[in-house]
């Protein structure tokens, strides 16, 4: 029996961010930081990958979209974790 096919995806997502604030005690100041995530993903190819009812280009795209909505996910729930919520 032959092995499925496999592909694996890796999506990097960098947010850089600088957050500037006037206060009357200390005057101006600004905080800048950055994050990254790294995401990596095994797929295995569906049985009809190629074909006409299974397109691949749609298939790589709808696979990276999703990875890359999940690690922006994960990386704005760290950013606003790390730098939002300690401003306030």
């Amino acid at each position: 029996m032959a092995q499925a096919q496999t592909v694996t995806y890796k999506v990097i997502s960098t947010v850089i961010l600088t957050i500037e604030s006037l206060s009357l005690k200390i005057g101006t100041f600004t905080i800048s930081g950055s994050a990254s995530k790294t995401f990596d993903e095994t797929v295995t190819l569906p049985k009809d990958f190629g074909t006409r009812n299974c397109d691949s280009d749609h298939f790589h795209i709808k696979t990276i979209g999703k990875i890359i909505e999940s690690n922006e996910s994960m990386l704005r729930n760290d950013v606003v974790e790390g730098y939002i919520n300690k401003q306030r």
